[in-house]
Parts: structure tokens; C-alpha cells; sequence
């Protein structure tokens, strides 16, 4: 019924979406906060002042958090 169909979008939905890791200072909280809106967040860790952030995300979104977290 509609629990097979929800899970069987679920599945179609997460085999779109691709592992990604960043590393952004900590000071660029409005950076951080982006991530989280345009991905799933799997593990966060703080090393050298900096957040290492390992996510999950579409293709497109992937390449958007990659363009702005360079520089």
C-alpha cells in the first residue's frame, strides 16, 4: 500500500544523492547553517579551528556547497 510506495521514493530519492566532506573555518556560521538547509548532515567534527562537515546531498546541491566553500 502507500507505506511500500513512501519507502520505495525514499530509496529512488537517497540513491540520487551523493557523500560530499568540506572544511570551513568556524567564524562562517552562515556557511555551516547553508549546509545543513541544502544537505544531510552525517558527521561534524572541529579540528584547527576549522568544521569538517561529511554530508549527503543531491548532485546539484553537492556542487553548490562545493562553489561556495572554496576561497
Amino acid at each position: 500500500g502507500l507505506e511500500s510506495l513512501r519507502n520505495a521514493i525514499v530509496k529512488f530519492l537517497e540513491e540520487e544523492e551523493v557523500e560530499g566532506e568540506v572544511r570551513i573555518p568556524f567564524e562562517k556560521s552562515k556557511t555551516i547553517a547553508a549546509i545543513y538547509n541544502m544537505a544531510k548532515v552525517l558527521s561534524k567534527e572541529y579540528e584547527d579551528g576549522m568544521v569538517v562537515i561529511h554530508f549527503q546531498a543531491t548532485p546539484k546541491n553537492l556542487s553548490q556547497i562545493y562553489a561556495f566553500t572554496k576561497g
